[in-house]
């Protein structure tokens, strides 16, 4: 489910939380696009994780790249409180200054993909509280782009 200005938001943490893409020069006939990414569980604006070591305590989704294949994905997240318009506000509700952080996920290739067809997960954070999550893969070319999907995670 996607909400106005959260492609936005997406694209000021990625900038602000990683660091930047290589440059854009590259030889003839080399790798040019970055990969894609996303979530699996788009059906659901809220996850509710808990720091149990089941489904339900994953966030997970996809990572493709046509050319050079999938190096790492990358999982941020935005621990804060979502206001009625939509916008997003990085704090807690259990400090008042709460900072984004990142974990790499773990990556599973599709048999004999060359790594072009994956699939990723990581742990919900255990502290809990609400958070913002958006997703970041490199190929092996050392390319990278954010998905413009974002997704909210409540842990209890």
């Amino acid at each position: 489910m996607r909400r106005p200005g959260w492609a936005t938001l997406a694209l000021l943490l990625a900038v602000l939380c990683s660091p930047s893409a290589p440059a854009a020069s590259a030889p003839p006939g080399a790798d040019r696009r970055p990969p894609s990414s996303g979530f699996t569980q788009t059906d659901v604006p809220v996850r509710v994780g808990a720091p149990l070591p089941s489904d339900l305590a994953l966030v997970q989704g996809w990572a493709r790249d046509d050319r050079s294949g999938v190096d790492r994905v990358t999982v941020f997240f935005c621990p804060g409180t979502r206001h009625q318009d939509g916008s997003w506000v990085c704090t807690s509700e259990l400090s008042p200054v709460s900072t984004p952080f990142q974990v790499r996920a773990e990556v599973v290739c599709r048999a004999g993909s060359r790594r072009r067809d994956c699939q990723w997960r990581t742990p919900a954070p255990e502290r809990p509280g609400r958070y913002l999550v958006l997703v970041r893969a490199q190929d092996r070319s050392g390319r990278s782009a954010t998905s413009p999907e974002v997704f909210e995670v409540l842990v209890l």
